[in-house]
């Protein structure tokens, strides 16, 4: 099978760097590769794997066909599982959801294209480092906040509040540790009086002398 310009290697690459060669759902499959493109160095793949506002926001009518292909072709293994409070407005039916797997098949082809796309998995790393752990509920609340245009179809956009900033800090710096105290002056928690910020300035700046 050629996949060459297919779009196919920037998702087995994707499922061959994430945690246990898997992406469960087909929600946080779309807003995966949607974010891969538009934030992970992967632009040039927007004419081939496209995105629409659709009723949990930006869904792509090209990645379910290319799923099944890869299935056919026994690069992935689809499998139903139960689903729980994580995956949150999964689009599923009899409370099932989709877990997609590379096999070892696609585990081969993935070590191959890795020779071929050192420059894709940077990006691809990055997106999975922000996006990869968080639930729906809080991804689809990033998705909405950020690309807005994208939820003017959606089903469920007065359900699912605006991102804190708080909320997205973490998201930006996953691995950060967060002063507390620090972010307080920039409004990232709550508000506080100016006799109290000026307790923190002299805490952080003079030691609290």
């Amino acid at each position: 099978m050629n996949m060459s310009n297919s779009g196919l290697d920037l998702i087995i690459l994707l499922l061959s760097e994430i945690s246990n060669n898997q992406i469960i759902g087909k929600l946080k499959f779309h807003k995966l590769l949607f974010l891969l493109i538009n934030e992970g160095e992967a632009g040039d793949i927007e004419d081939i794997i496209s995105f629409k506002p659709y009723k949990f926001g930006p869904w792509s009518p090209e990645l379910d066909p290319l799923l099944q292909l890869m299935e056919d072709e026994k690069i992935i293994e689809i499998q139903n599982i139960k689903t729980d409070a994580e995956y949150l407005y999964e689009d599923h039916e009899n409370n099932n959801l989709k877990k997609y797997e590379l096999t070892k098949i696609g585990i081969k082809i993935a070590h191959e294209l890795k020779k071929i796309h050192e420059n894709r998995l940077k990006g691809i790393n990055y997106i999975i480092s922000k996006y990869s752990h968080v639930n729906n509920e809080t991804l689809l609340r990033y998705v909405y906040t950020n690309y807005p245009g994208y939820k003017e179809k959606s089903i469920i956009k007065d359900k699912v509040s605006k991102l804190s900033i708080k909320e997205e800090y973490r998201l930006i710096f996953p691995n950060d540790k967060i002063d507390e105290n620090l972010i307080s002056l920039v409004g990232i928690i709550e508000p506080m009086s100016l006799e109290e910020e000026k307790q923190i300035i002299d805490k952080l700046v003079l030691g609290g002398n």
